[in-house]
């Protein structure tokens, strides 16, 4: 008989100790979430801030590009080719 409240006992020990580890696993797993959630809004800013460099980038080139062409020729062609990339935009967007 006493072997059985032994092991009954060894038994209850390693119940509570399973539910101390569960425990433990279910504040870590929190822990990561929480980290997670966090991140993945630090990533959001970080590409809202990539898409907004690079459309600063496109002007600057474009705006440079117009200022580097020799004559007005040049630039009205440039202006032309661009005008056609917006329509193309605007037609893509259009249903």
């Amino acid at each position: 008989m006493k072997h059985l409240e032994s092991l009954a006992e060894e038994i209850g020990h390693k119940v509570n100790r399973l539910g101390e580890e569960k425990r433990k696993l279910a504040e870590s797993l929190a822990v990561a979430a929480e980290e997670n959630a966090r991140l993945q809004v630090r990533l959001a800013e970080l590409e809202a801030s990539v898409e907004r460099m690079t459309e600063e980038y496109n002007m600057l080139k474009m705006a440079k590009s117009l200022s580097d062409t020799a004559d007005a020729g040049d630039a009205r062609k440039r202006i032309n080719e661009l005008v056609k990339e917006i329509d193309k935009c605007i037609a893509l967007l259009n249903p």
